[in-house]
C-alpha cells in the first residue's frame, strides 16, 4: 500500500504537500483520480509514477556506545551505525575524557579534558594505554554531507590492579550451630580497587559453603552448621579483575545433640534376659558421654561410651516391651524410636493345686484354674494321677505285673544283645534272641542250634536242617517244589501246603488276583467291580475304610476320606497313624496354628517328633535312638526328650549314656530294677519319691495321664477309679516352651460294696454227719474296710461278724445238703457269694434209666428222661453225652431246685442214627445210663446231579448219565429227568443214565433232574445241550479189541456205515463213557489205537467216534477185562501234588 497515502475530495485544489518523509530517501508518487455519480458508473484512473528523492540532513538515531573493560589500561568502545544516516557518506568521530583516577597521588593534569581518539568508518576502537582503574567518559560524532550529530556520554572503568592486602577477619562461635564472622574493608591502595563484593569459604568434612555478600557489608552470622564440627574459614574480597583471600581460619562448634539415633537391636536370651544392642549415632554432634537404655520409657540401665550392649534381667516372661536407646552429650540427650520386643515363653508357673469334688465311690470331678503366670500362649491342660497303695502291696503286683511295656537292657562291652540277654560274641552265638555256645560245626535254625549236614550249611524249615534242593522253597514247615510262576501256600489248620500258579493265596490255595477274583475271609469270590472290605465283598463304587479283614464300607462323599475305619472330613480332620500305630482323626478346629503327625498324635508344624511328643530341636533332642550296631524295636521306642547339651549321651532313653563303654536297647517288658528316666521338662513335684508324701506306709504306682484337652476347658470327671482307694492328681499346663505342673492333691474315693467275696470252703469236723466247719477268705476287693461277714444257710442268716470261720453245730441232719453263701459288708453295701453246697452222706445215684429219644425234625431229637429209681441223696446235675460229640449238656435249671427231663439236641443231619448216654450226678459222683438211639427224620435231597454227563450218541440221540445225590438225606424213592421242563420219565433207574432219543440237529434243549426222598424233592440246576448239526450213521462197535496188559488195550474199528465223504474222517477212542472217570483218546484218521498208561480196572467200556467238520457221532461200546498188576512198594505219602497232601 502507498505510504503515506493521501485523500483529497477537493477538487479545485491541484496541489498537496507531503511532510513527515524521511530525509535522504527516494519516493515514487502517482496521482488516482476518480469519478461517480449523475448517473454514471464510474471508475478510478491511476497516473504514471513520479520519481522524488528528499533532501539531506545530519545524521538521526544513535545507539548508546558499548564499552567492555578489557584490562587495567585497555577499553573496548564498539558502537552501532545510525538508524537514519539522513544523507551520504557516513563518518564517526570518538572523543573521550578522563572523568576521575582514584589511584592517581595528584590530581591529573588531563581530567575532563575531551581528546580525539579516533575518526573513521569502523563501528569500533581499541582504547589502550590507559590508566589504572580510572573512569573515562566516551561521546560518539557521526558526520555526514550535511553535518554531524552526537550521541550520549558513556562512561567506563579500567580494571583494578592485583590487591596488595586482603581483608583481616574474625571470627566468634555464636552456638553449637553458627558462628559471627567480622571483617575489614580494604583501602583502595591495598586493594588496588573497590571492592565489589566479599565471598566467604566454610569448609567442613561434610562439605563446602559459599556466601557471597555485597561491599557494604562486614560482617555475617554463619548458620545451620553441623555441633562440634571443625570448620576452615577464608574470606575472599573481588575488586572486580582480581581476588583477595585472607588467610584461613580453623573454628570447631560447640557440641549439640547426638543425631542419627537408631533403634536398638534386641537378642532374645531366654524368658526373663535380653541382651540390648546398638550402634553409635550416625552423627555424634559432640562427644558421647552415656549411653542409657529405657524400657516402656523407664531408665533400666546406663553404660558409658565405650559399650554398646546391655544384658537386661528381671523381666516377664513371653512380654511385650518397648526398649529405646538414649544417647547422650554435653549438650543434649536424644532417645531412639523403641524396638518391640517378646520375651520367649516358660514354663507355666503359679499353678495352684487342682480342687477335688469326690461324686461317688469310683468318680471324681477335677476342677482347675489358669496359672498365675501363664509365660505363654496356653495349648491346653492335662491331668495326671497316680494311686497310692501299700508298698508290699504295689511290689507284690509290679513284680507279677505282665510285660506290658518296655525296659532298659543295657551290657558293658565287649557283650552285646541277644534279645533280652547280653552274650559274648567270641565265645557264645545268638540264634532267634535265644544265646548257645559256639560249634563250627553247627548252624542257626531259628532259635535252635543245630548240627550241620554232611558239613555244609543246610536250608533250615521247619526247625530242622534240610539239603538245599533247585526250585525248592520253605512253604510253611515243609521244604516243597516252588517251580518258576507258581506260588506255594500253606494251611496251618489242615497241616498242607497247595502249590500252583498264582502271585498269591486265598485260604491256602494258590490264585492270580489279575484273573478277576478277590479273596475275601480266606473263601475266592468273584472279583467283577467287588472289592473286599472288614469280611464281606462289597461294590467297586464304595469306599472301603480299612482292609479286607477289619474296614466299614462308606458311600463316596466329596471332600471325605479314609482315617483307620472312620470316614472323615478329609478338610476339618487331620488323620495320623503310621506302621503299628492305630489311625486317629484330630479336628483341626478354625485355628491358624499349622499342624503335622506325629505318631497317632499331632505336633505344631515347627516342632520335631519324638515318638508321638512334639519339641523344639533348637533345646532338646530325642533319645530314641539305639547305641550303634543295635537297634530299638518301634513299640519300644521311648519319648524321653534331652537338653541339647546331652546329645552326646541321648541313646536308649538315657540323657548320660556313654557308648563307648556298653551297648543299649530298650525290649519288651517290664524292667527288674528301677530305671532312670531323665526328663529335661519339669515333673510333678513328687513324682520320683519313692512313698507318699506324710505317709511313709504308702507308695505312689505308675503316672497315668488321664486328661489332656483345650485351655478353655478347667474340668474333668475321672470315673475310672477304684473305690476307697487314695489318689493324687497334678494339673499340668503346658504352651510351646514345655509344661508346668501344680502341686498335689490328695483324695480317697468313698468306700463301694465289697467285690469278689469268694464262696465259703466247708468240711466237716472229725467224721461227724451233723457238724459242719466253714472258712473264708476276704474279698479280691473289699473296696473299703470290711465291716463284718454273714453266713447264710439255704437263705437264713446263721453268722454275723468280723471273723474268717464258723462253725455250723445247728440243724445239720445227715444224708441232706446244705447251700451256704458268704456276704461281706462296708459301708457302701454288701455283696453275696456264690453258693457252695455242703453235703454230709450222699451216694452214687443208681438205676438211671437211658432216655427216651423222639425225632422232632430232619435236624432235630428230643430227649426226655426219668430220675434215677434210687437217686441216693440230691441229683444236682444231669449229664448227657453224644457219642462221637461229646457232652451236650449239663445241667438246666427250670426253677429253684428243679431240673429239666428233657432236651432238644438241633444241628444234626437228616436220616441220621444218634446215639445218647444219661448220666445223673449227685455231690458224691454220676451214674451213667445205657445208650439209646435216635434217627432224624428225612429231608429233601441235596447235591442233586452235581456232575451232570452225557454223550452224544449221534445228531439225533444223547445219552445222559448221573450219580446218586451228594447228600440223599433219606431212601431215594425215585429220579424224574426233565427236558425243556417237561418230563422225560419218573421212577427208579439202577443204571442212573437214560438215552434221549428223537432230537433235532443242531438244537439246543435244557435238562434237569429231580431225585425224591419221603423228605421231599430236589431240583438240579439246568444242564444245557446242543445237538451237532449232522453226525455219521451206523457205526459198528470195535471189532477188535485185545487185552495187551493191565495197563494197555489195542482197539480197531471199520468207518462207519454212512457218513460225508467230502470231509476226512477222525476217531476218538471213549473209555468208560458217562462215568466221572470216562477217558477220551484221539485217534486222528487211522483206524485202530494202542491205549497205554491206563489204570488197572477189572473191567472197561470202550466205544469209538468218528468226527469231520461239524458232525460227530458215537458207534457202541464194548466191554473188556484187564488183569490187575502186583501192588506195588508202598512209601510213605509224600507232598507232590498240588493242592493236598499224597
Amino acid at each position: 500500500m502507498p505510504d503515506p497515502r493521501v485523500v483529497s475530495t477537493n477538487m479545485s485544489v491541484l496541489s498537496y504537500t507531503l511532510t513527515n518523509l524521511v530525509p535522504f530517501t527516494a519516493y515514487s508518487v502517482t496521482i488516482l483520480a476518480c469519478s461517480s455519480g449523475g448517473g454514471y458508473v464510474g471508475g478510478c484512473t491511476e497516473s504514471l509514477p513520479t520519481a522524488v528523492t528528499t533532501l539531506p540532513t545530519i545524521p538521526q538515531g544513535l545507539g548508546p556506545l558499548s564499552i567492555v573493560a578489557v584490562s587495567e589500561s585497555f577499553l573496548a568502545v564498539s558502537w552501532q551505525a545510525p538508524s537514519r544516516p539522513n544523507g551520504p557518506n557516513i563518518r564517526f568521530e570518538l572523543l573521550r575524557r578522563k572523568a576521575q583516577e582514584p589511584l592517581a597521588s595528584h590530581p591529573p593534569e588531563d581530567l575532563n579534558l575531551w581528546y580525539n581518539v579516533y575518526a573513521g568508518a569502523k563501528l569500533f576502537h581499541q582504547d589502550k594505554g590507559l590508566s589504572r582503574f580510572t573512569q573515562y567518559q566516551y561521546k560518539l560524532l557521526v558526520h555526514n554531507d550535511v553535518g554531524y550529530s552526537s550521541g550520549e556520554i558513556a562512561t567506563a572503568t579500567t580494571l583494578a590492579g592485583v590487591p596488595r592486602r586482603p581483608s583481616s577477619v574474625s571470627f566468634l562461635s555464636v552456638s553449637h550451630t553458627s558462628i559471627l564472622l567480622n571483617w575489614t574493608t580494604p583501602s583502595l591502595e591495598d586493594l588496588q580497587g573497590e571492592v565489589v563484593s566479599y565471598s566467604l569459604w566454610v569448609n567442613s568434612s561434610q562439605g563446602i559453603q559459599t556466601h557471597i555478600f555485597g561491599p557494604g557489608v562486614t560482617s555475617a552470622l554463619v548458620t545451620h552448621l553441623q555441633p562440634s564440627t571443625e570448620y576452615s574459614l577464608a574470606l575472599q574480597v573481588f575488586n572486580g579483575a582480581h581476588n583477595a583471600t585472607s588467610d584461613q581460619l580453623t573454628c570447631t562448634t560447640e557440641d549439640g545433640e547426638p543425631e542419627g539415633v537408631f533403634p536398638p537391636e534386641v537378642v532374645t536370651l531366654n524368658s526373663t534376659a535380653v541382651r540390648v544392642l546398638w550402634a553409635e549415632p550416625l552423627v555424634p554432634n559432640g562427644a558421647i558421654t552415656q549411653y542409657a537404655v529405657y524400657v516402656d520409657g523407664q531408665l533400666r540401665g546406663t553404660v558409658g561410651s565405650s559399650t554398646g550392649s546391655l544384658e537386661l534381667g528381671d523381666l516377664l516372661p513371653f512380654t511385650v516391651y518397648d526398649i529405646q536407646v538414649e544417647v547422650c552429650t554435653v549438650y543434649a540427650c536424644v532417645r531412639s524410636n523403641a524396638t518391640r520386643v517378646t520375651t520367649v515363653e516358660d514354663l507355666p508357673a503359679d499353678i495352684t493345686a487342682p480342687h477335688i469334688q469326690v461324686l461317688g465311690s469310683r468318680s471324681v470331678r477335677v476342677e482347675w484354674s489358669s496359672p498365675g503366670q501363664p509365660n505363654g500362649i496356653l495349648l491346653g491342660y492335662a491331668v495326671r494321677r497316680r494311686a497310692l497303695r501299700p508298698c508290699e502291696e504295689l511290689r507284690v503286683q509290679t513284680t507279677l505285673r505282665p510285660a506290658g511295656r518296655c525296659s532298659l537292657l543295657r551290657c558293658p562291652k565287649p557283650q552285646r544283645i541277644c534279645g533280652v540277654a547280653c552274650y559274648q560274641p567270641q565265645e557264645q552265638v545268638c540264634c532267634g534272641g535265644t544265646v548257645h555256645t559256639r560249634d563250627s560245626w553247627h548252624q542257626c535254625c531259628g532259635e535252635r542250634y543245630l548240627p550241620l549236614r554232611n558239613g555244609s550249611e543246610g536250608v533250615c524249615c521247619g526247625g530242622q536242617l534240610l539239603q538245599p534242593l533247585a526250585q525248592h522253597q520253605c512253604c510253611g514247615r515243609y521244604y516243597v517244589h516252588t517251580p518258576p510262576g507258581d506260588v506255594c501256600c500253606p494251611n496251618p489248620e489242615q497241616m498242607r501246603v497247595s502249590v500252583g500258579l498264582g502271585d498269591a493265596c486265598c485260604g491256602g490255595n494258590p490264585f492270580r488276583p489279575a484273573a478277576g477274583q478277590v479273596c475275601c475271609g480266606g473263601v475266592l469270590l468273584d472279583g467283577f467291580q467287588a472289592q473286599c472290605c472288614g469280611g464281606q465283598v462289597i461294590s467297586q463304587h464304595l469306599v472301603c475304610c480299612g482292609d479286607a479283614q477289619r474296614g466299614t464300607a462308606h458311600t463316596p462323599v466329596p471332600d471325605m476320606s479314609c482315617c483307620g475305619e472312620l470316614y472323615t472330613n478329609s478338610s476339618e480332620t487331620l488323620c495320623c497313624g503310621g506302621a503299628g500305630l492305630e489311625a486317629r482323626a484330630h479336628r483341626l478346629g478354625n485355628g491358624t496354628v499349622s499342624r503335622k503327625c506325629c505318631g497317632s498324635e499331632v505336633i505344631r508344624q515347627e516342632e520335631e517328633c519324638c515318638n508321638g511328643l512334639g519339641y523344639d530341636p533348637k533345646k532338646y533332642i530325642c533319645a530314641d535312638r539305639a547305641s550303634p550296631d543295635t537297634h530299638i524295636q518301634e513299640q519300644c521306642r521311648p519319648s524321653t526328650l534331652c537338653p541339647l547339651s546331652s546329645i552326646s549321651g541321648a541313646y536308649c532313653g538315657l540323657c548320660d549314656f556313654n557308648p563307648a563303654v556298653a551297648v543299649c536297647t530298650r525290649v519288651p517288658g517290664v524292667p527288674s530294677v528301677p530305671e532312670p528316666l531323665p526328663s529335661p521338662l519339669p515333673a510333678p513335684p513328687s513324682a520320683s519319691l519313692p512313698s507318699a508324701e506324710g505317709d511313709p506306709g504308702l507308695c505312689g504306682s505308675s503316672e497315668d495321664g488321664i486328661y489332656s484337652g483345650t485351655a478353655n476347658r478347667y474340668t474333668f470327671t475321672d470315673s475310672d477309679l477304684e473305690p476307697h482307694t487314695t489318689y493324687e492328681y497334678w494339673v499340668g499346663a503346658w504352651n510351646r516352651f514345655g509344661r508346668g505342673f501344680s502341686p498335689h492333691t490328695r483324695v480317697t474315693t468313698r468306700e463301694d460294696a465289697p467285690w469278689g467275696v469268694p464262696a465259703p470252703r466247708w468240711s466237716k469236723i472229725e467224721n461227724r454227719d451233723d457238724i459242719l466247719q466253714l472258712d473264708w477268705a476276704a474279698p479280691v476287693q473289699p473296696n473299703g474296710e470290711i465291716r463284718y461277714y454273714v453266713v447264710l444257710r439255704d437263705g437264713q442268716e446263721r453268722y454275723r461278724g468280723s471273723e474268717s470261720s464258723f462253725t455250723d453245730v445247728g440243724g445239720i441232719q445227715p444224708y441232706q445238703e446244705y447251700e451256704y453263701q458268704l456276704r461281706a459288708c462296708t459301708t457302701a453295701g454288701c455283696t453275696d457269694s456264690k453258693k457252695v453246697v455242703a453235703v454230709t452222706v450222699q451216694g452214687v445215684p443208681e438205676t438211671v434209666a437211658a432216655p427216651v429219644v423222639s425225632a422232632l425234625g430232619p435236624r432235630e431229637l428230643l430227649l426226655s428222661w426219668v430220675p434215677p429209681a434210687r437217686p441216693n441223696g440230691i441229683v444236682r446235675e444231669y449229664r448227657i453225652n453224644q457219642s462221637g460229640a461229646g457232652r451236650l449238656l449239663h445241667h438246666s435249671h427250670a426253677g429253684e431246685g428243679e431240673l429239666l427231663l428233657q432236651h432238644t439236641v438241633t444241628g444234626l443231619q437228616p436220616h441220621t442214627d444218634y446215639s445218647f448216654v444219661l448220666e445223673a450226678c449227685t455231690s458224691a459222683g454220676c451214674r451213667a445210663s445205657q445208650p439209646s438211639t435216635g434217627r432224624t427224620l428225612q429231608d429233601a435231597p441235596a447235591g442233586v446231579w452235581a456232575h451232570p454227563r452225557h454223550v452224544l450218541v449221534s445228531c439225533w440221540v444223547v445219552e445222559l448219565y448221573w450219580t446218586a445225590p451228594l447228600e440223599p438225606r433219606g431212601l431215594l424213592s425215585g429220579y424224574q429227568l426233565l427236558r425243556d421242563s417237561a418230563p422225560l420219565f419218573s421212577g427208579e433207574r439202577p443204571d442212573l443214565n437214560y438215552t434221549d432219543a428223537g432230537l433235532q440237529p443242531n438244537t439246543r434243549y435244557v435238562y434237569e433232574l429231580e431225585a425224591s426222598t419221603a423228605g421231599g424233592t430236589s431240583r438240579s440246576d439246568r444242564y444245557v445241550i446242543q445237538t451237532p448239526v449232522s453226525s455219521p450213521e451206523r457205526i459198528p462197535p470195535p471189532y477188535n479189541v485185545i487185552v495187551s496188559g493191565p495197563r494197555s488195550v489195542f482197539v480197531a474199528w471199520t468207518p462207519p456205515g454212512k457218513y460225508n465223504t467230502s470231509a476226512p474222517v477222525e476217531y476218538n477212542v471213549l473209555l468208560n463213557p458217562g462215568s466221572l472217570d470216562a477217558l477220551l483218546k484221539p485217534a486222528g484218521r487211522g483206524q485202530f489205537l494202542h491205549l497205554t498208561s491206563l489204570l488197572p480196572s477189572p473191567a472197561t467200556t470202550s466205544a469209538y467216534r468218528p468226527a469231520s467238520q461239524m458232525a460227530v457221532g458215537w458207534g457202541r461200546g464194548s466191554t473188556l477185562r484187564r488183569s490187575r498188576p502186583p501192588p506195588r512198594l508202598w512209601t510213605r505219602p509224600l507232598s507232590r501234588q498240588r493242592g493236598q497232601l499224597s
